[in-house]
């Protein structure tokens, strides 16, 4: 493999030498690894003869589009999977089996059991971090019908995120846990701080958001 010898076979991947991950240069890759870390997950199997890591995302048919994106922009090419078929909303999976990939997103932070370990903003560069920070929103983001909008999560990524959005020019927002679920929440009701949001958040946004939130922001700020 060091000298360049092209690996096949099943247990290798086809995505086995993918470098999307590698380096975060793009605001498409700030985008997806905030998408990975909101909601993407990660995994390995061993056997006496393999040993397999992989990562998979899972999205409702109507942002199916966003996996379809992602699945083009970094090169998988791989099927996207419908799983949950008896859901009222049934999901897509996008499932990538790769050592390379995996032990990237690891260096970027994801864990397989994030909501023990925690998560945190990787170090990236300021361009970057709104693209970052939209992915988040979109993964574990909320766009309440009152307008209200916010976070939900580890405590540690949503405190970064909140001084992040303060110093851009929000103000504070009270972080708390919900005992229920065992997770923390956090949220901006003013509509001065969601026009502000929406103004950081949406910068150079592309086609990297999904469309139902961006328009129920939107919509709520007309």
């Amino acid at each position: 493999k060091y000298n360049l010898v092209e690996l096949k076979g099943h247990r290798i991947g086809k995505n086995s030498f993918n470098n999307y991950f590698e380096t975060i240069d793009s605001n498409d890759k700030a985008y997806f690894l905030g998408l990975i870390i909101a909601d993407g997950c990660l995994g390995n199997s061993s056997t006496k003869t393999n040993i397999k890591k992989f990562f998979s995302i899972e999205l409702t048919e109507e942002d199916k589009y966003i996996l379809e994106i992602f699945n083009q922009m970094a090169n998988f090419n791989e099927k996207l999977i419908i799983s949950h078929k008896k859901d009222l909303k049934p999901r897509y999976k996008l499932s990538i089996s790769s050592s390379k990939i995996y032990d990237d997103l690891y260096a970027l932070g994801v864990r397989e059991r994030k909501s023990k370990v925690g998560t945190s903003i990787p170090n990236l560069k300021e361009k970057f971090i709104h693209h970052f920070i939209r992915g988040v929103f979109d993964g574990d983001g909320i766009a309440f019908s009152n307008g209200y909008i916010g976070f939900c999560g580890d405590y540690n990524l949503l405190n970064q995120i909140k001084e992040y959005l303060v110093n851009k020019g929000m103000k504070n927002a009270k972080i708390w846990f919900n005992k229920s679920n065992n997770i923390y929440y956090m949220q901006w009701s003013a509509i001065a701080d969601r026009r502000k949001f929406f103004e950081i958040i949406y910068k150079d946004k592309e086609n990297l958001y999904l469309k139902r939130k961006y328009y129920k922001i939107l919509n709520k700020l007309k």
